[in-house]
């Protein structure tokens, strides 16, 4: 994970990319560290960036519990309970 970047209020690691629709063949650019601070500078508050990093957590979260139970129902289907 080299050149991770966390964001300014938080630090919550921050994703380059995100995966749009069922599929996920199209990707939205997401916000870097700078434009965070960028938008910190330009809003007279940490609002914006808070709110982002806050949500950015409960998707990250959200992601890796989807792949935990993915995981776990390929592991049912195959007969395994480990």
């Amino acid at each position: 994970m080299s050149n991770l970047e966390v964001g300014p209020i938080y630090g919550v690691p921050l994703i380059r990319t995100l995966p749009l629709g069922i599929n996920g063949g199209m990707v939205q650019q997401m916000p870097s560290r700078a434009d965070l601070v960028n938008a910190k500078n330009h809003c007279s508050n940490d609002r914006v960036a808070a709110g982002y990093e806050v949500i950015l957590n409960h998707y990250v979260r959200q992601c890796g519990e989807i792949a935990e139970l993915k995981s776990q129902i390929e592991r049912l289907k195959d007969g395994r309970r480990d």
